[in-house]
């Protein structure tokens, strides 16, 4: 498995890997989320996917299968979208440079086979380049997502 930084070229591969973790938070919320059910949704995704990737503050890092993996349609089996989220110090909170994780989205049929672990490598190095702490957004029913959530977060 290969972990290297999104191109443009990917972003047919990123909504597509989009639309199954959707589906998902789709079922678990519907009163939040829409389901992915058409051709706009893929458009749509594929536009702001674009978008991120011309944003210097944000990142996107790729999963590749191996060249001789037959069950990889495009490659491209994971991805994990992150962005600075640097805090100023107020009277509530310290000043903390922090590392957003908004999406990490494994294709189903490569669940448990150390994807999701390579993608959160690849973000901590960025992390540690950056000299800042790790944040990630999970909803409460996505257990699988919430074993990704960092130990501590302490930005002092």
């Amino acid at each position: 498995m290969l972990i290297r930084p999104a191109t443009q070229d990917d972003v047919t591969a990123l909504a597509a890997l989009n639309a199954h973790v959707h589906a998902l938070h789709a079922e678990a919320e519907p009163w939040f989320f829409k389901p992915p059910v058409d051709a706009g949704y893929a458009a749509a995704r594929e536009r702001e996917f674009s978008s991120v990737l011309l944003d210097s503050s944000q990142s996107m890092f790729v999963a590749e299968a191996p060249k001789t993996d037959v069950l990889a349609t495009t490659g491209v089996i994971g991805y994990l979208w992150a962005q600075r989220r640097d805090s100023s110090e107020s009277a509530e909170l310290f000043a903390c440079k922090r590392l957003y994780i908004n999406h990490i989205s494994v294709h189903p049929d490569y669940f448990g086979q150390g994807v999701g672990e390579a993608l959160m490598a690849a973000a901590k190095a960025l992390a540690k380049q950056q000299g800042a702490n790790m944040a990630l957004g999970v909803h409460a029913f996505n257990t699988r997502a919430q074993r990704f959530l960092p130990s501590k977060a302490l930005c002092r």
